[in-house]
Formats: structure tokens, C-alpha cells, sequence
């Protein structure tokens, strides 16, 4: 089955254990009960929105606070269930620090998040860097933060978060910050017949 793409909640007249399902080919719409082993119970996916970052290589920049040069940042999500899958944000190309991307995302989570794992990891990279040594692909990670999953459904958050990156001594500094928006709802499907 595959997610249907960012739509928001039906209130519609059904009971608890059935979901709305489109099949592909006709657009037709059919009810698929959670009993009969399609949809998983209590399935939930976060709607992810990565708006833009402030502040972001802050260190690069001369005294009035403009950037020195043009940077090309993107981002990268990841969260517990796939740590090996990441969601991609397109380049964003940002003179004075601040990247916008503006780009949607479903995750796919389940609903009961143990303590330990409600969380998305973010990391925010600089592209085509001829100046940091060390990297063959001139990509290098200049911030990260670790965003808490919203626990309420269908209640928007929409927040900054701290970016941080290690510095010389160990310790992480301060980075920028990143400006996400993030709504907890039950996953839409749709048949693969």
C-alpha cells in the first residue's frame, strides 16, 4: 500500500475501523475495514513542513552581517523507525544565512512513540564547499538538531529549533536555527490492486 499524498482530515461518517482508500487506476473511493489485515491499526504519519533556517554559518559572515558568498544548503530528516531512509529538501540557494525550502513531507510512525525515539533528527548541509577540507563530495553538515514529534493529533506545531555542530575543544556551539511545522494524523492509504 502507499501513502495517499498531503490531504487533510476527512471528517467523514464512519466508524472507527475504517479509513478511506482511493484505487489508483479509476479514482474511485472504497472503505477498507482495519480488521481484514490492509491497514494497520492505530497507523499515524507526520505531516513534516521544513520552512526555512535563520542564522545558519553565522561565522562566515563581515561585520555588518551580510555573508560573504552565496551558500547552497539542504536538509536531511530522519527518524527512528528508518534511520537508514532520509527525506531530502531541494537545494536552496541563501545569501545572509537564511535558506527557505518550504517543502512537505509525510512520514510514515506509529502512534504509541516509545520516550526514548519521538524524535526527528535534522541536519542542515552546506553543498559545493571548496574551502572545507576533508570532504570529497564538498558537502559538509553545518548544524543538527534533535526536533521532539508532536504528541496531540491534528494540532499544528510550528516552531524554531535550535542547530548546533561540534566545535574544536568537543563541545557543540550554537548553529542557526531551523523553522519546521509539524501535525501528527492518521495515515491515508491506497489500494495497489
Amino acid at each position: 500500500m502507499e501513502i495517499i499524498g498531503l490531504r487533510e482530515h476527512d471528517d467523514m461518517d464512519m466508524s472507527d475501523n475504517d479509513r478511506e482508500v482511493r484505487e489508483p487506476e479509476r479514482g474511485k473511493k472504497k472503505l477498507v475495514n482495519d480488521n481484514d489485515g490492509l491497514v494497520p491499526p492505530q497507523s499515524m504519519e507526520l505531516v513534516l513542513h521544513i520552512l526555512g533556517g535563520f542564522g545558519i554559518d553565522k561565522d562566515d559572515e563581515d561585520e555588518d552581517g551580510a555573508s560573504l558568498k552565496r551558500r547552497h544548503y539542504c536538509t536531511c530528516v530522519t527518524h527512528w523507525m528508518e534511520p537508514d531512509k532520509g527525506y531530502y529538501t531541494r537545494e536552496a540557494q541563501a545569501a545572509w544565512n537564511n535558506p527557505r525550502w518550504n517543502q512537505l513531507y509525510c512520514i510514515p510512525i506509529i502512534e504509541n512513540i516509545p520516550g526514548d525515539y519521538g524524535f526527528l533528527y535534522v541536519e542542515v548541509a552546506r553543498l559545493y564547499s571548496e574551502t572545507d577540507p576533508g570532504t570529497s563530495s564538498g558537502t559538509v553538515i553545518v548544524g543538527r538538531a534533535k526536533v521532539p514529534l508532536p504528541r496531540e493529533p491534528y494540532k499544528e506545531v510550528k516552531d524554531w529549533f535550535d542547530l548546533a555542530r561540534p566545535n574544536g575543544d568537543g563541545h557543540m556551539c550554537f548553529a542557526g536555527e531551523i523553522f519546521l511545522g509539524m501535525t501528527l494524523r492518521e495515515r491515508k492509504y491506497m489500494s495497489q490492486e
